[in-house]
C-alpha cells in the first residue's frame, strides 16, 4: 500500500518522488529523451513544472521576442539615438530626464523609475 504523500520540510532543496509508471511509458519517454537529446530527469523536471503552472492558472512561459542584445549593440544604439541607458534598453516613466535623486542604503535612485545612478 503506498504511502501518504508528505510535503518537503525545506522547500528550496532537492528531494526524491518516487513513481510507478507502465513499461511502455518509461520506454516512450526514454526514446523521446533520446531523440531530444536531453536528460531524463530534466524533460521530466520540465513536463511537472508546465502542468503545475497549468494547474494554478498560470500562464505559459513566454518564448523570447528575439535574442538579447550584446553590450556592444546597446551602447551603437544609445550613441545612435535610438535607445537610452536602461535595464531593459527602452525608456521609463521619466523619459531619461534627471529626476529627483532618493537615497536608499546609501545608493542613488531615480526617483520616477528607480535606475539607479552610478
Amino acid at each position: 500500500m503506498p504511502r501518504e504523500p508528505v510535503r518537503a520540510a525545506f522547500p528550496d532543496s532537492v528531494v526524491n518522488i518516487s513513481v510507478q509508471i507502465p513499461g511502455w511509458l518509461k520506454n516512450d519517454i526514454l526514446d523521446l529523451t533520446e531523440k531530444l537529446e536531453v536528460p531524463v530527469g530534466s524533460w521530466v523536471v520540465a513536463q511537472l513544472l508546465r502542468a503545475t503552472r497549468e494547474g494554478n492558472g498560470l500562464p505559459p512561459v513566454a518564448e523570447p521576442h528575439g535574442p538579447l542584445l550584446t553590450p556592444e549593440e546597446m551602447i551603437r544604439l544609445y550613441a545612435r539615438g535610438e535607445t537610452i541607458m536602461s535595464p531593459c534598453g527602452t525608456p521609463g516613466v521619466c523619459e531619461g530626464q534627471t529626476m529627483e535623486r532618493e537615497l536608499v542604503g546609501g545608493m542613488e535612485f531615480c526617483s520616477v523609475c528607480r535606475i539607479r545612478f552610478g
